[in-house]
């Protein structure tokens, strides 16, 4: 009997988001924006064949403006029995965003989902692998039951540690090197399931 083994896979559908975010504060480029639409309105297509053929199911990690810019094609991915998980409204790097504004977009993101997809989301993983202290506190506070964004293990799912639970001290250049060189504390466990990215 030939030995099975079990893989996870995660899709991240930026479509357009991640080109017209706001993280540089440049403006949206035609021709980024056009390969965006590429991958949504083809780039879909196509994977849902490929794993179709291998009888393969993922989860598409989909920031909420791609589900509201393609609703036609992230029904075709609950169509056909794959998982749609969060992925930030524009592809925003949440490192950069407030508390409130981070609650905001998991909010907005998870309302946004649930209506196009007709179930509440259970797994997140961060644009551009951009977290905060926060995030892991926000994913509990809002229901999520697991993330793919860490990577404390190699392959074997864990609970995430929760940032905001932990101490370290930033490196400040301008302290002297006493201030800042000291160990982070030991990191305690959330009950947001990891599974590695």
């Amino acid at each position: 009997m030939p030995r099975r083994a079990l893989c996870s896979y995660g899709i991240d559908v930026d479509a357009v988001s991640g080109w017209i975010n706001t993280r540089n504060g440049g403006p949206a480029n035609p021709t980024d924006v056009s390969r965006g639409v590429f991958g949504a309105t083809v780039g879909i297509d196509r994977l849902l064949t490929l794993w179709d053929k291998y009888n393969i199911k993922a989860t598409w990690f989909t920031p909420a403006h791609s589900a509201e810019s393609f609703p036609s094609q992230i029904k075709k991915i609950v169509a056909k029995g794959h998982e749609v998980g969060l992925h930030g409204y524009t592809h925003e790097f949440v490192s950069t965003l407030s508390e409130e504004q981070q609650r905001d977009v998991l909010d907005k993101s998870i309302k946004v989902l649930e209506s196009i997809v007709g179930k509440r989301p259970r797994g997140w993983t961060a644009p551009a692998w951009s977290t905060s202290r926060e995030t892991i506190k926000l994913l509990e506070e809002f229901g999520i039951e697991y993330d793919h964004s860490f990577m404390h293990h190699d392959s074997q799912p864990y609970w995430v540690p929760d940032p905001s639970q932990s101490t370290h001290v930033e490196t400040d250049l301008s302290k002297p090197a006493s201030h800042w060189m000291t160990p982070m504390s030991t990191l305690k466990a959330s009950s947001v399931v990891e599974i590695p990215a």
